[in-house]
């Protein structure tokens, strides 16, 4: 090999080393599954390279050239599995590996024995094919978010390339930058995931304190929708709970009084939110699927799809709550659990709302009837304090109910002897 290359050929493998130990450090700090084939996927690309600048050097016929092409295959293979697990679309793997695996032998017979040119673009098509596939999905789950690393590994997979033409001074430096970027975009995704998940766990955290810390319901809910909305970047957010066959719409925040009117009450049985409370999933729904007398509402508040999330208690249903987002978005499975653990804890602030209202209202009707009663009666404790007396004993000894009960007590209740 030529001096020239050896100088490239180690620059170049010493930035792929540096960014593999990178992401095996990654893995090690976060334990995302998506890591391991994106780590699998780097060494098969390291291995490509290699074989590439040892074909160059001569020797051993077209053994290296061969393990190149096979490795580079493979390289793609997991970069786009590794891809695919990250954006929730596994069951396009199917797809990828059906291109891959047409292209593989099609490489093979290229190199050692049928040098057709038509052959080779065939197999570059297919290659071409699978990292589109790729990078189309990781766009598509990148809209709407704020992670440029995202957008950076979508370029990145469409420039990844086996350069049969080894060239000092151009292939190999352009080779290099391509494979830096790539590197630098799958830490900034991590660390960016890293980051929103602690921005999650502190949302959760403020929840669960506003809701041990209160006793007023309405100002719970209302901090916990504004919450929700902060962290998720949508245009509005509204509660419903569940009241016979409709949601009644109980807070919101985010959305003009005019949608509030108009989305003051739904009917259960004719709404999406049916599915949502039976099968106790997050529901994606868009604006122009929603209900006729919701759509122009929603349309008016600029918003182009709901997050419907069950809120459910401990024994009941409570309702759901509603993200409005401005934009198209797709979720993870993270995401929704997320949504879902907010909407648990709101659940178990309603339901505890719930009860508070059925004991205040036993008690109220146990204090209506204790005096109602015409005859004179009180209630007291082992010690003969007098803790409640009823109207007719208030009326009798023509004094106050608090005299009655924290001056009078000892006077008129002895211990018997």
């Amino acid at each position: 090999m030529e001096l020239s290359l050896q100088t490239a050929f180690l620059a170049e493998m010493l930035t792929l080393l540096i960014l593999l130990a990178g992401a095996i450090l990654l893995y090690g700090s976060f334990r995302e599954k998506y890591l391991l084939p994106w780590i699998a996927g780097w060494t098969a690309l390291c291995l490509a390279r290699t074989s590439l600048s040892l074909s160059a050097g001569g020797g051993h016929g077209p053994l290296w050239m061969v393990l190149a092409h096979v490795a580079y295959i493979v390289a793609l293979g997991l970069f786009t599995t590794s891809v695919l697990m990250y954006v929730a679309q596994v069951r396009l793997l199917w797809l990828a590996f059906a291109c891959l695996a047409v292209a593989l032998p099609l490489d093979i017979a290229y190199v050692l024995w049928l040098p057709s040119p038509w052959l080779h673009r065939l197999s570059l098509a297919l290659c071409f094919a699978v990292k589109l596939l790729a990078a189309v999905q990781l766009a598509r789950f990148a809209w709407g978010r704020t992670n440029v690393g995202r957008w950076l590994m979508a370029a990145m997979l469409l420039c990844v390339q086996l350069d049969t033409v080894v060239l000092p001074h151009a292939i190999f430096s352009q080779g290099i930058l391509v494979d830096l970027l790539l590197g630098i975009s799958i830490m900034t995704v991590v660390l960016d995931d890293s980051r929103i998940q602690i921005q999650r766990l502190d949302a959760l955290n403020t929840i669960t304190q506003q809701i041990s810390g209160s006793r007023d319901f309405e100002p719970t809910v209302l901090l916990i929708l504004q919450e929700l909305r902060r962290i998720s970047h949508a245009q509005g957010a509204w509660f419903r709970i569940l009241d016979g066959g409709h949601l009644v719409l109980s807070a919101h925040c985010g959305v003009s009084q005019h949608f509030v009117e108009q989305a003051a009450m739904v009917e259960i049985a004719n709404s999406v939110s049916n599915f949502v409370l039976r099968n106790s999933e997050v529901y994606v729904v868009r604006t122009l699927e929603s209900q006729p007398e919701l759509r122009r509402a929603l349309i008016a508040e600029g918003i182009h799809h709901l997050l419907l999330v069950p809120v459910e208690g401990k024994t009941s249903q409570v309702g759901t709550f509603v993200l409005g987002m401005a934009g198209f978005r797709a979720y993870t499975g993270r995401e929704k659990k997320f949504l879902k653990a907010a909407a648990k804890q709101l659940g178990l602030a309603a339901e505890n709302r719930r009860l508070l209202q059925q004991v205040l209202r036993s008690r109220n009707e146990w204090a209506s009837t204790f005096d109602s009663i015409p005859d004179n009666i009180l209630v007291h404790d082992r010690k003969y304090q007098i803790l409640r007396v009823n109207r007719a004993l208030v009326g009798r000894l023509q004094r106050t109910r608090e005299d009655v009960v924290s001056r009078f007590a000892k006077r008129s209740c002895r211990a018997p002897g």
